[in-house]
């Protein structure tokens, strides 16, 4: 193996590490981004649900 190839591989290889922890922290922070929305909205649909179940008691 020559100098170059060497150095060839080692540079994928911290790309490719590189490329691995920003895939990790971008996955991370979406799914931190998701479940927060998810449970906002979670909780609105609940509230909706309980108000709407309400008013059906209240009309029967």
């Amino acid at each position: 193996m020559t100098a170059n190839n060497h150095k060839f591989i080692f540079y994928t290889i911290e790309i490719s590490k590189v490329k691995s922890i920003f895939a990790f922290y971008y996955n991370f922070k979406a799914s931190e981004v998701i479940s927060l929305v998810g449970s906002n909205v979670g909780t609105e649909v609940v509230k909706r649900f309980r108000d709407y179940r309400i008013h059906k008691h209240r009309l029967s």
